[in-house]
């Protein structure tokens, strides 16, 4: 297990497979959670496992001003059947977080 920083998340994640995990509550609501519960368990701050990364689902990027691509590939395992699609995003990803 590893820290990485926000800066050089994209360089990780393009070598090697990167779980993103991130902080679910503010100190505030960690110490009102803290005032209804006495469990020692309960006394750090949640965080949760958000997203993997891997080098086949890293995102397109190929020079500043173009828009991200993403290529998404769905397998029926069932009848063994697959299809492709591909979309361009925004910069703020609104496609992709439909």
């Amino acid at each position: 297990m590893v820290g990485v920083s926000e800066i050089a998340f994209e360089s990780w994640a393009a070598q090697h497979k990167v779980a993103k995990v991130d902080q679910m509550e503010t100190v505030l609501g960690k110490e009102i959670r803290e005032k209804a519960s006495n469990v020692k368990e309960d006394r750090i701050i949640r965080r949760e496992l958000t997203s993997v990364f891997t080098t086949g689902t890293i995102e397109s990027c190929p020079t500043e001003n173009a828009p991200p691509a993403f290529w998404i590939c769905f397998v029926d395992t069932a009848t063994a059947e697959f299809r492709l699609a591909s979309f361009l995003d925004d910069v703020d990803r609104t496609y992709l977080k439909r």
